[in-house]
């Protein structure tokens, strides 16, 4: 088995300690392994060691896995989990950007102390990140019916319209 997962002894969040390289798959066995365990014991927050499991999977793999295959699994999206990495290993930094940008609450971090500090913290969740709340990566403001970008622009028009090279950034 490439992970091993356990409750912290303080009960408040789940450990679960990657002991091999990380693929897709080991990546996706976790992380069911993780919720199962979420949804048995009813925590929410996790502390993932991947300090000796460097992440082998390209950048298009994590996009894929973040965006495609977390969502197809059903994954809770209202936890905190902290990825602690080795000091040396950016090999872990997209997956970060990816999950965060998906809606899920994942941080890296290179300090165990400062992992656990996040995670025993009572700091209450951001409004998207709330159970029953996520609004990425379908993104509605607060403001009414009002919209965060439009494409009713007469200038972009006039952009695209004689085939700028600067048309290719809003198609």
């Amino acid at each position: 088995m490439s992970h091993a997962i356990s409750i912290s002894d303080c009960g408040r969040y789940l450990i679960c300690r990657v002991s091999k390289p990380i693929t897709i798959e080991t990546a996706l066995a976790f992380s069911m392994a993780l919720d199962a365990a979420s949804r048995a014991h009813g925590i929410k927050r996790f502390l993932v060691d991947v300090r000796n499991a460097p992440n082998l999977a390209n950048t298009v793999q994590n996009y894929h896995f973040a965006n495609t295959d977390m969502a197809a699994l059903d994954l809770q999206r209202d936890v905190r989990s902290a990825m602690l990495v080795a000091p040396w290993d950016h090999s872990h930094d997209f997956v970060e950007t990816f999950t965060q940008n998906a809606g899920y609450g994942v941080r890296l971090f290179r300090d165990e102390a400062a992992a656990i500090a996040w995670l025993e913290a009572s700091v209450p969740w951001p409004p998207h990140m709330r159970a029953g709340g996520v609004i990425a990566p379908s993104y509605r403001p607060a403001t009414g019916n009002r919209r965060p970008f439009s494409w009713d622009f007469p200038a972009l028009e006039s952009i695209v319209a004689a085939r700028s090279p600067l048309a290719f950034m809003f198609l």
